[in-house]
């Protein structure tokens, strides 16, 4: 009878445990497709994002939506100074990529000093938010690299200030020439005055630590137009002589003429009687500056006669010619005249 009992109990227990075990497998079950699910559900909702930093390239899923939480979730560590891009407060969508610039010293260089800083900024803004700099205004960022020390980059901070100005400015006049028969060839004469007009300008003036670099048209308003200048221009190439003959020229010249001698009362103690160009001096040779009448040049100068452009002289510039008379009283008898004076050839 007790072997039976035993018997009994053991069967028993046998029983139970096989209960036991179904009753677990079938919760054990059931908790793993409770977990199934849940785990898809988790991947179904979170975002495929690619992450570049320190030199490397991967993706992940995470369930985080910004790019710093994304970034911690992955397990990436980002500094103080370090860029991330997109910025920390954009939504992060599947598919976006995350980019990690890391921190690196700077020598800043603002109007007031300069200091070193880390950063990986990319913009004027950021490089005074992560240096805290006490700086207001628009800034710009211009990057040198000193080959001593390329680990050291040097970024100078610009100030730019922009003015509007106003300004009264002159609207120079033209100048319009008309051909007349009425002069001869080479001679001008103002038929009407020219005056400038003037007009008032508002410029945009941009500065660069206070040094203007840029000025911009605004608007321009004319206060008084401009008044053309009219000049007639000598067409006519003949002149008529005391005699009757009629020359050709090139070119005309209103002159003023003095009379001289060869001898001493006019050229000084060491008169050779020779001109510049070794001609003898007298009635008919003339002195220039070649720079408005060429040497050598045939002349006919109106109460004077033709002459050759034989000679120069210290006091002879410009539109000046000295007249050579064969004696002192015919030379101060001309005195100094206004005359018209004809290049031939």
């Amino acid at each position: 009878m007790i072997v039976r009992a035993e018997r009994l109990k053991e069967a028993a227990n046998r029983y139970a445990r096989k209960w036991f075990n179904w009753l677990n497998w079938r919760r054990a079950a059931a908790a793993a497709g409770v977990l199934a699910i849940a785990a898809f559900v988790l991947y179904e909702s979170s975002l495929r994002v690619t992450v570049v930093a320190d030199g490397r390239t991967w993706q992940g899923r995470t369930l985080r939506r910004t790019s710093v939480g994304a970034l911690a979730a992955l397990h990436v560590n980002v500094q103080p100074g370090d860029l991330v891009v997109p910025g920390p407060e954009r939504s992060l969508h599947s598919g976006d990529i995350i980019t990690v610039v890391r921190a690196r010293p700077l020598r800043v260089i603002t109007p007031d000093g300069e200091r070193t800083i880390r950063s990986a900024a990319g913009t004027a803004t950021d490089l005074i938010r992560d240096g805290g700099l006490q700086m207001e205004g628009e800034y710009r960022a211009e990057v040198h690299i000193d080959p001593a020390r390329p680990d050291l980059l040097t970024v100078e901070l610009i100030k730019i200030r922009t003015e509007v100005v106003t300004a009264q400015v002159v609207i120079p006049y033209q100048t319009e020439r008309r051909e007349t028969a009425t002069l001869e060839l080479g001679l001008e004469k103002d038929i009407q005055k020219g005056a400038n007009g003037l007009k008032e300008v508002q410029y945009r003036n941009i500065y660069e630590n206070d040094k203007l670099v840029k000025r911009e048209v605004l608007s321009e308003t004319v206060l008084r137009e401009p008044v053309t200048r009219l000049v007639a221009v000598g067409t006519a190439g003949t002149v008529t002589t005391r005699g009757g003959e009629v020359i050709r020229f090139k070119k005309a010249l209103y002159m003023t003429a003095t009379g001289y001698t060869a001898g001493p009362e006019s050229t000084g103690k060491y008169a050779t009687g020779y001109t510049y160009l070794g001609m003898k001096a007298g009635y008919g040779v003339v002195a220039v500056d070649p720079r408005v009448i060429p040497l050598r040049s045939r002349l006919y100068i109106e109460g004077y006669g033709f002459a050759v452009a034989g000679d120069i002289g210290g006091a002879i510039k410009g539109n000046r010619i000295d007249l050579c008379f064969d004696t002192v009283a015919e030379a101060n008898r001309w005195g100094v005249r206004k005359v018209k004076v004809y290049i031939i050839e």
